[in-house]
């Protein structure tokens, strides 16, 4: 018998069902397995001719009255005669007997080559074959036809295949497939599934030997994924009993115990009793809160005030774990500072969902109670809750005297109070409150909401009625919200906040870390990125109508000012070294920024008076403080005093010993360069030559001998040499605060070289590269703050330089040069820090124009996804460069075409791919959903998925009224209520306004006819 019977000889007699079924006998169908096992075992055997096969397969009509017996069929021999037997009991044991030696016999094989080639002989026949008709136990794999040669058919017959229409498949009755040859999309396919296997097993074994390694039983659940099952309930089935098992050797992993949460929220409905259990467990984990927290905000049942109670539950548990580290003082320190991490993404929350009242009564209450008072009085929170239900002004409030005035006379007895001279009525400014008949309803009504947004921030103190009773707030709303502070880095970093709801940021926000740093910097196409905030000191390339850079109103400049003073004068009673220091320069530098914002130059004059006032009175308390110094100069440089600048520094010099001169000359010629070369040159000449700032100083009209220019030079560079050696020593420990001695001499060195001899700046910078080197090893492998601070100034110097030298250069073979380096250091800065807004930016500017914009948009794609696992702020960083391309992009459109930003598919695209690797939640996904809705041809797509990812965002609901209209107006008013956002315009009210306007229109319109009828009927008279 033949391998397939329609193949064999003439001889072949076969009807009826049997010739349709006959290539059921067919042996291939057998596994690979079950062949290699036999060949271990047995000899090769060889194929049955279908001359010699004794045994033939009759089709019983129902699958119960199957019998398989050989003297069922009918064969034919070699000498044509026909063999016929009874089914007698007589022959029964005769006929076992020799059904056994036929199966255990093995016959030869015919044709070797078949084994070869990977078939195999099915030896044990299956009945049900016969019922079927068909493999039942399997499917037929299907696979492409890639030659002409068919099994059963000799080799010099082809198939030929006709090209035609192809006929449709039927649904339900799929056609029985052969069995063809593996194409390469298939190998190649099954090639992963076998290596995915592979991982999976070696995986498991080391899981098995090695329990404990969390990261193994990670990348084994991850590889769930890549398996064929298509069923993600059944793939998240297998991947909790993974963690489960995981869990159960690591009790106390959080990163398990949170992979496992994720899986579950990706299929179950309801979770929160897993993730309470999960807090519970792991209250003193400031990842584990973080990520309740951003559950419960992104919940399907998200309200304000379920997620206001997580946080009082998180600071609440917190708190108890500090008060039982009392005897640890650096364990209660961390947790003072997870809950200040804590508190301040709570005041990120209440601002975005549009509490501001809320959020000035909470910040006030927490500056009075940890800094506007003696750290000698013993308070607890029933002395807070009678100075909140007191009704005294608080911080920032007029004829506000503080906490610690309050709690003096409180304990002394005789408190009164004198009623004539509280106002009872707030003033609440409504003269703006106009609706414009010429504008939709949807318009006034956004114009409105964010007007009273701006402006009415403070909450409604007095016993008057106010229209808006939710502008009242109440202690009970904030009382588990509070909580007391010690450490004066964490009093710092309230201060801060407060200063930031007002509306002032003083720091530089140019670093991971994308708190309050709004993109409006970045992309003004945008526009609207939190009117409330502004950054006056900020160094960022905006335009000089962006709101950021202008100065505060006057309600917010006043609060700002009055708080700062009461702050100021508490520190400097209290003779704290660290608190009055810091304090005291950032109200310099909020003077400074008022001079840079001033446009007209008797403005500038009047506030350069004010800030001159300030820096005396704040230096006759630390007249030796050289900080305030340095920004007492800065302010008379901005204001154009040129000659009043050098003597302040000068002085200092001169009157401070020489351990002072270097922190003094940093300063100094980091910010006066650009303004004053040739005073900054003198002092670091000065500084160089053995600290002689007396004969140096003397007399700038003096030149520089060429001598003392290269002796200097010699110094500094052998200065930086030594300093080098004993660096990773000296900021082991450091904080990055203030620049190391290492990096005030780099700077030193770098500045001499480019006033004096700008050609030899290069050369310069390759002699201190292994010093720099040093600080690249020590801030990208070991993480050390202080490394990470030093090379972060210098490198941005070099950038400055460069681009100096570039701008400044006339002879073109000197610019091309100068502008190949200055693309060097920027390709430096952004490998060394790529999250720095500064050196993106000049790189976008750079390559605008280039020909190879393909380079910077890879670049910014790269570093779109970082693969640091110990990075703290991964989502800021995918979001920057997300902002980063954006404005690349919009630069690019506005440099070829007429200005007009378009819906780039490019923006779309970069936009989808960050919220896609965002899955951290917060402020930054919050502000690529809002670019998002800016540039996205359908609005109304992006409108729901945004509300659904970040429901408590007050912005995006703006946005999507400005961008879809007034049809989406009353949509938004029920998601801001129903969520318990704030809304302070109700719809009714401006419809209201804008009926009354249009009356008062037609009875101006009505006046002014009459009068011209009463104009005609007296001149007809006369």
């Amino acid at each position: 018998m033949s391998l397939f019977p329609s193949a064999g000889g003439s001889n072949s007699q076969i009807e009826g069902d049997t010739a349709q079924s006959s290539w059921l006998t067919n042996n291939s169908f057998a596994s690979a397995a079950s062949f290699q096992l036999q060949q271990n075992k047995t000899e090769p055997t060889r194929l049955v001719s279908e001359e010699n096969e004794k045994h033939q397969f009759e089709f019983p009509t129902k699958p119960t009255e199957v019998e398989h017996s050989d003297n069922e069929s009918s064969t034919t021999d070699e000498k044509g005669s026909q063999q016929s037997t009874s089914s007698s009991s007589d022959e029964e044991p005769r006929r076992k007997k020799q059904n056994k030696q036929k199966t255990t016999k093995h016959p030869k094989m015919e044709d070797e080559n078949l084994l070869q080639e990977g078939y195999c002989i099915d030896r044990k026949g299956d009945k049900n074959y016969l019922y079927f008709r068909r493999p039942y136990q399997t499917r037929i794999p299907k696979f492409w036809r890639v030659t002409l040669n068919c099994l059963g058919l000799p080799r010099h017959l082809k198939v030929e295949l006709k090209e035609g229409k192809k006929r449709k498949k039927r649904k339900h009755e799929p056609p029985l497939e052969r069995y063809f040859h593996i194409d390469e999309d298939s190998e190649n396919e099954n090639n992963k599934k076998e290596a995915n296997s592979l991982q999976v097993e070696r995986l498991n074994q080391i899981t098995r030997t090695d329990p404990h390694d969390e990261e193994n039983w990670i990348q084994l659940v991850e590889l769930q994924d890549e398996l064929s099952c298509k069923n993600k309930s059944l793939i998240a089935e297998k991947k909790v009993s993974i963690l489960d098992k995981a869990i159960s050797h690591n009790q106390t992993s959080v990163a398990l115990k949170l992979k496992r949460l994720q899986v579950l929220d990706s299929v179950a409905q309801d979770t929160f009793r897993d993730w309470e259990n999960f807090v519970f467990q792991h209250s003193d984990n400031k990842e584990a809160w973080f990520k309740y927290l951003n559950h419960i905000k992104t919940d399907r049942r998200f309200t304000v005030r379920r997620v206001l109670t997580a946080f009082g539950k998180s600071l609440e548990r917190l708190t108890t774990h500090m008060h039982r580290s009392d005897d640890d003082v650096i364990k209660a320190v961390n947790y003072e500072s997870m809950m200040m991490e804590i508190f301040a993404d709570l005041i990120k929350f209440l601002l975005e969902c549009g509490h501001d009242e809320r959020c000035f009564y909470l910040l006030a209450i927490m500056v009075e109670m940890n800094i506007n008072r003696c750290n000698t009085q013993q308070v607890d929170m029933d002395d807070v809750e009678k100075f909140c239900r007191s009704d005294d002004p608080l911080i920032g409030e007029e004829k506000a005297k503080g906490f610690d005035s309050w709690m003096q006379q409180h304990q002394q007895g005789g408190w009164v109070t004198d009623d004539g001279d509280v106002d009872d009525v707030m003033d609440d400014d409504d003269d703006d409150d106009e609706a414009n008949t010429d504008k939709t309803l949807a318009d006034n009504w956004l114009r409105i909401e964010k007007l009273r947004s701006k402006r009415d921030f403070l909450p409604w103190r007095v016993k008057a009625e106010c229209e808006d009773e939710k502008r009242r707030v109440d202690f009970e709303q904030i009382k588990h919200l509070i909580f007391f502070i010690h450490d004066d880095g964490n009093r710092l970093k309230l201060v801060d906040l407060f200063l930031r709801f007002i509306g002032v940021d003083l720091k530089d926000r140019d670093d991971v870390n994308f708190q309050h740093s709004h993109p409006c910097h970045l992309i003004h196409a945008c526009n609207n990125f939190h009117d409330r905030f502004t950054s006056i000191t900020a160094d960022q390339p905006c335009h000089n109508n962006c709101p950021h850079l202008l100065k505060l109103n006057p309600t917010r400049h006043q609060t700002f000012t009055r708080a700062f003073q009461q702050l100021i004068k508490v520190a400097a009673d209290a003779h704290t070294s660290t608190l009055f220091p810091k304090l005291a320069g950032l109200w310099l530098d909020y003077h400074r920024g008022r001079v840079n914002a001033s446009r007209s130059g008797e403005a500038k004059r009047k506030c350069a008076k004010k800030a001159r006032i300030a820096a005396r009175n704040l230096l006759q308390h630390q007249p030796t403080n050289i900080d305030l110094w340095m920004k007492f100069a800065r302010i008379e440089l901005c204001a154009g005093k040129r000659d009043d600048c050098r003597k302040i520094v000068f002085n200092s010099l001169k009157s401070r010993p020489s351990s002072c001169g270097l922190e003094i000359c940093v300063q100094f010629s980091t910010f006066a360069w650009k303004c004053d070369g040739d005073a900054v040159r003198r002092v670091l000449t000065a500084l160089g030559d053995d600290c002689k700032f007396k004969k140096h100083l003397k007399s700038l009209s003096e030149p520089i001998s060429a001598a003392v220019v290269l002796r200097v030079g010699h110094f500094y560079m052998n200065k930086c040499e030594d300093l080098a050696c004993l660096y990773e020593g000296h900021v082991c420990d450091a904080t990055g605060e203030s620049p190391s001695q290492l990096a005030s001499w780099v700077v030193c060195t770098l500045m001499f070289f480019f006033l004096t001899s700008p050609s030899t700046l290069a050369s310069v910078e390759k002699d201190l590269s292994p010093v720099l080197r040093r600080m690249v090893t020590l801030h990208s492998h070991e993480g050390n703050l202080q490394a990470t601070s030093d090379l972060k100034m210098i490198r941005e110097l070099q950038m400055e330089l460069k681009d100096d030298l570039m701008t400044s250069s006339v002879d073109d073979s000197v610019n091309s040069k100068a502008k190949i380096e200055f693309r060097e250091s920027v390709l430096q800065g952004l490998d060394d820090f790529p999250a720095s807004s500064k050196f993106a930016l000049q790189l976008c500017k750079m390559e605008v124009k280039s020909s190879l914009i393909c380079n910077t948009r890879r670049y910014f794609s790269l570093h779109s996804t970082p693969t640091s696992n110990h990075h703290h702020h991964i989502n800021d960083v995918i979001t920057r460069h997300a902002i980063y391309t954006v404005t690349f992009e919009l630069m690019r459109i506005k440099a070829a075409a007429s200005g007009q930003v378009k819906n780039s598919p490019r923006i779309v695209n970069v936009l989808e791919r960050a919220i896609k690797q965002n899955t951290g939640g917060g402020d930054s996904v919050v502000e690529l959903w809002r670019v998002l809705l800016r540039f996205h041809p359908h609005g109304d797509v992006i409108v729901s998925r945004a509300l659904t990812a970040c429901p408590w965002s007050k912005s995006i609901a703006l946005d999507a009224v400005a961008r879809l209209g007034g049809g989406f107006l009353g949509e938004a008013v029920k998601h801001l209520t129903d969520h318990g956002l704030r809304v302070r315009t109700p719809v009714e009210e401006v419809e209201l306004l804008m009926s009354l306007e249009g009356d008062d229109d037609d009875a101006e319109d009505a006046s002014v006819e009459e009068e011209a009828v009463a104009g005609n009927t007296v001149s007809s008279v006369s």
